[in-house]
């Protein structure tokens, strides 16, 4: 097995660092992209409040505000408090990806819903699908970092 030196290692976290880069350019640019259609066929509608309007919202938002921390953590990390660890910082991307996938689970039911005309027994199956892969994330995650957290 060989070693990398110190050059090979920069490569490394150059190209990661650029990926990121580039996945966070995507997202501003798709949001950028479609602003104009999402003030005229969801700001300017009456009944705002209805549940997948809030929903959409809420994917649509946190998705590119909950990311703004990241970015600034992976490339100016010279003007955030040091003490902030890596687990501080993994458990919170972690629970951003928690709310999304809750979110995106209760957007996708939504939708299957419209298509099967509400039928209970397709709605009970992808409840409990959308619990277990939110089970799923919180039991193979979180008690890590809780554990972790309090020594």
């Amino acid at each position: 097995m060989s070693q990398l030196d110190s050059k090979d290692v920069q490569i490394q976290m150059n190209w990661t660092h650029y990926v990121q880069l580039m996945q966070i350019v995507i997202l501003i640019y798709d949001w950028l992209l479609t602003l104009d259609q999402e003030i005229a066929l969801i700001w300017r509608r009456p009944g705002k409040t209805r549940l997948p309007v809030i929903l959409f919202f809420f994917n649509r938002y946190l998705t590119l505000l909950g990311h703004i921390p990241a970015f600034v953590l992976i490339f100016w990390s010279k003007l955030v408090n040091p003490e902030l660890g890596a687990r501080q910082f993994h458990l919170y991307l972690k629970t951003l990806v928690f709310l999304l996938q809750f979110n995106i689970s209760a957007l996708f039911i939504l939708r299957v819903m419209a298509l099967y005309a509400g039928r209970r027994g397709i709605k009970l199956l992808l409840i409990i699908l959308g619990l277990a892969m939110s089970c799923n994330t919180v039991v193979s995650d979180f008690p890590y970092y809780i554990f972790h957290m309090q020594q």
